[in-house]
């Protein structure tokens, strides 16, 4: 019987962990360029199960996007860490760290030796 209860709190211990796990789900945008009306940096993430994918959309002055797939996207409390990687090798290492409400957000990269940190708002 003692065991039982052992195993039933570890049980409602995991469930509550994974109840609080933040989900970095939905579309993340900086604030709207004024050169091109879009964010300059919008990253949409998917999560399925575990399972977290997406893509880095960055915009130019000329009205084009680049899109970057996200590698490797690692959850760690309420920041996501991930990396991006163009066709050249240029490579990205980016952290979504959540705020509070959890609908906005702080978006940074370090890209050889450019850092970005721009605010993010979860859209709708």
């Amino acid at each position: 019987m003692e065991t039982f209860g052992v195993v039933f709190g570890m049980i409602c211990f995991c469930v509550a962990v994974l109840a609080q796990a933040p989900s970095f789900a939905g579309k993340w945008q900086t604030k709207t360029s004024r050169t091109n009306s879009t964010p300059a940096i919008a990253v949409n993430i998917v999560e399925s199960g575990k399972v977290i994918s997406g893509l880095v959309l960055l915009a130019n002055p000329d009205h084009t996007q680049i899109q970057l797939d996200l590698l490797n996207p690692e959850p760690r409390g309420n920041t996501l860490e991930f990396r991006t990687e163009d066709n050249k090798g240029w490579v990205c290492h980016w952290a979504l760290k959540l705020a509070e409400k959890k609908r906005k957000g702080l978006l940074t990269a370090g890209c050889g030796e450019m850092l970005i940190e721009e605010k993010v708002v979860r859209q709708p």
